[in-house]
């Protein structure tokens, strides 16, 4: 027998996620395309450091490999260095330049940019969900 206590967390859950779904945006590619666009977040560095450690910089070349079987078309990046760095190998193995932005409405911005395309974002905790 469920208590009150597995109610109200049921229906909490249940009202978030009502209102939730209210705030999740939609952006489409150019009628006829599909674009995608690949989250990525940054490679390992340490703790108050801007520099990938030596993990990072080994999956950040990792990253060339993990990717081999996908075309990409553009490489967005905010103006961190850490970030920049973790796609850099991407950037020179497929000639891609890294496109440095503004952390707000780049999903939108990607998408409107690249219809139709692959764009990878490598992002930040704090702007992964924009």
């Amino acid at each position: 027998m469920r208590s009150i206590t597995d109610y109200s967390r049921l229906g909490a859950l249940m009202l978030s996620a009502f209102f939730l779904s209210g705030c999740a945006s939609q952006i489409y590619s150019e009628s006829g395309t599909v674009s995608t666009v690949i989250l990525i977040r940054h490679a390992d560095r340490n703790v108050g450091q801007s520099d990938l450690n030596d993990k990072g910089k080994s999956r950040a070349i990792a990253l060339v490999g993990a990717l081999s079987h996908i075309e990409i078309d553009a490489i967005y990046s905010p103006d961190k260095k850490r970030n920049i760095d973790t796609v850099l190998p991407l950037s020179k193995t497929r000639n891609v330049k890294i496109s440095v932005i503004e952390t707000s409405g780049v999903a939108s911005r990607i998408v409107k940019e690249n219809s139709g395309k692959t764009s990878l974002w490598v992002g930040n905790t704090s702007n992964l969900d924009h």
